[in-house]
């Protein structure tokens, strides 16, 4: 049965009959004010897909909702939806997908290859937001007998949300969603999976929400371990920003906006840049330097490495931890005094780093010694620790000496490429080397004795002087 909106009524047919008027009708005023149009494709009884039911749990942050899909926890923002508009619908709460159609025509084959991408490349993603699929468009867009019979055979409903209240910064997202109504009102609310932080490394999670970040206080209730709550990796297709989507952990000395009144602008670089923030992490009290034995404010943060009882040092240990552990995660923002990001890395066998003093405003975060504080990040690819640090620190964000007596930073221009290259090709016999130059007891010596054997069939040494 195929169930459309028009001119303010409800309309009703079987493929190939003559539409009739249905019992109900919605208030014309209100479909012409919002253009709002309603497409419900009833999948046929009998070829329902298994899918699991979705369970609401429970409210939190004023109407925020916590619900679940299978043996996955979801967060969905309801209390600031992604769309919102009147509508006369069912009064109903179901997992659904949003999909952005970019073709006039809606074929079997696109919504599949759709399906497929989604599973493919997101973690949020699963066949149970396929309850319900919501297409958007900026022109209309209508489904051939072949998506017909698809959306059929999978059991799913459809809704059109038409080009006339489709304006570009009104879309939604693609990916999944929570779709809402009260019977008059219909919401679209953004989705965050759960994920257990079973290696102890987030003090709690936290999720952006109309322009300020909420804690999210529940725990696993089996074992007392933290949620992380991650948004769809799907809904960074649309943005063009260079860190779009990529899921960041703050060590727990950084302020965020919402139990702070303003974001560090360290860590508000990076929202910027497109990241997202998905809870703050463990640190030793006051950032020192404690072993893990030491911690006594809270449990310290497991290294995943060896038999996932070690540590991954002091300070900055859980930024450390989570990123050799998770890799739901992308990034973890730590800081480095002494060797607290340094040394945490090597432990957890992650890539980190100390930049220059003074590389990146450092107001907004807990200081420990104001001469020596600098902001560093970890990542499991060199490739991603490169890419994130050439957008992080940027020359804008260099620290002014009013917060740390140190001159002004005057960073040179790295990236041009030498002018000159002077190769020097000396061959070598290591056998020719006494036992004390062979060790490298003195690099000078060893330099010259290098020179002196020149013709040597034995060995190659090159040098390259910029």
């Amino acid at each position: 049965m195929y169930i459309y909106a028009e001119d303010g009524f409800a309309y009703s047919y079987q493929y190939g009959a003559t539409p009739d008027y249905a019992e109900h009708s919605f208030e014309t005023s209100l479909m012409m004010n919002q253009g709002l149009q309603l497409v419900c494709l009833a999948g046929i009884a009998s070829a329902l897909a298994l899918r699991s039911p979705l369970i609401l749990l429970q409210a939190i942050n004023g109407l925020d909702s916590i619900f679940q899909l299978g043996n996955s926890s979801f967060l969905a923002t309801s209390a600031s939806p992604l769309l919102e508009a009147p509508l006369n619908y069912k009064p109903v709460t179901v997992a659904a997908t949003h999909i952005v159609a970019t073709n006039p025509l809606i074929t079997a084959e696109l919504l599949q290859n759709t399906f497929d991408t989604y599973l493919a490349e997101d973690d949020v993603f699963t066949e149970d937001f396929l309850e319900t699929i919501i297409i958007s468009s900026n022109y209309s867009s209508g489904l051939d007998s072949t998506a017909r019979s698809l959306i059929e055979s999978i059991g799913s409903q459809i809704v059109f949300l038409p080009a006339s209240t489709n304006s570009t910064s009104s879309i939604p997202p693609p990916g999944p969603v929570l779709l809402e109504s009260d019977g008059g009102t219909i919401k679209v609310s953004k989705v965050f999976r759960l994920y257990t932080d079973t290696y102890s490394d987030f003090v709690h999670g936290v999720y952006e929400s109309d322009g300020e970040y909420k804690i999210l206080s529940l725990v696993d209730p089996v074992w007392g371990y933290p949620l992380v709550p991650v948004p769809s990796r799907l809904y960074s297709q649309v943005d063009s920003r260079p860190l779009a989507g990529k899921r960041v952990g703050v060590k727990d000395i950084y302020d965020i906006k919402g139990e702070a009144n303003a974001t560090a602008p360290s860590i508000q670089r990076i929202i910027d840049l497109g990241g997202v923030v998905v809870g703050k992490q463990k640190t030793s009290q006051f950032a020192s330097a404690a072993h893990a034995w030491e911690w006594t404010d809270v449990y310290y943060p497991q290294n995943p490495r060896g038999d996932g009882y070690l540590s991954c040092s002091a300070s900055s240990a859980g930024g450390a931890c989570s990123i050799a552990a998770y890799d739901w995660l992308d990034f973890a923002i730590g800081s480095d005094t002494g060797q607290s990001i340094r040394q945490p890395a090597a432990f957890a066998g992650v890539y980190g780093n100390r930049p220059s003093q003074g590389i990146i405003d450092l107001s907004g975060a807990m200081p420990i010694s104001y001469g020596t504080d600098t902001a560093g990040v970890f990542a499991r690819s060199p490739r991603d620790w490169v890419q994130f640090s050439k957008l992080w620190y940027d020359p804008a964000l260099h620290q002014g000496s009013y917060l740390n007596d140190l001159p002004d930073l005057d960073i040179p221009d790295a990236r041009t490429f030498p002018k000159r290259i002077l190769s020097h090709r000396v061959l070598m016999d290591y056998s020719t080397l006494g036992p004390r130059n062979v060790r490298g007891s003195s690099h000078s010596g060893w330099y010259k004795e290098r020179l002196r054997i020149v013709g040597s069939p034995t060995a190659i040494a090159s040098a390259a002087l910029y």
